[in-house]
């Protein structure tokens, strides 16, 4: 059994299956116990157009879906549809959890994040496709410290 805040590692010669093993932990598609939220960092983020800030926020899907959520009740709000008082109410504890878990300080969170990194506030609007292997490891990283999970997972960091 492994304990709550003891470090592991698993090492082992390439080709063993260790990259595989973390993916299948990180997909859950071995059991982990319910509330245990877990992050896998690979040898370094995918390039694409998103910058290396939307990244960092893209990887808290928690909080897009409670922005989401968030907008589809204030657009039915708006709409001043039947059930004014359902909404209202599910907004309030939208709301509240957004404020819990500090989803509108998320950016600059995440800014300030990169910027310990060494990403200037130019370079953290440049789509990662810009950035060699090393950068984009530091995004990998970023990501792991803005979430937070309960069990990080770091290939070949």
């Amino acid at each position: 059994h492994l304990k709550r805040g003891k470090l592991y590692g698993l090492v082992g010669p390439n080709g063993q299956g260790k990259s595989t093993l973390m993916a299948h932990i990180a997909s859950k598609a071995l059991r982990i116990p319910a509330g245990i939220d877990v992050l896998l960092v690979e040898q370094e983020t995918q390039p694409s157009s998103l910058s290396p800030v939307e990244v960092v926020l893209a990887a808290d899907s928690k909080r897009a879906d409670l922005l989401a959520e968030a907008s589809r009740l204030e657009s039915a709000l708006a709409d001043d549809d039947q059930s004014h008082d359902s909404h209202t109410a599910r907004l309030k504890e939208v709301y509240a959890e957004m404020d819990a878990r500090g989803v509108m300080e998320g950016e600059s969170r995440a800014r300030r994040i990169l910027l310990g990194l060494g990403f200037s506030r130019d370079w953290q609007e440049r789509p990662t496709s810009s950035f060699s292997g090393g950068w984009r490891m530091r995004i990998s990283l970023a990501k792991a410290l803005y979430i937070e999970p309960s069990l990080l997972l770091l290939d070949e960091p």
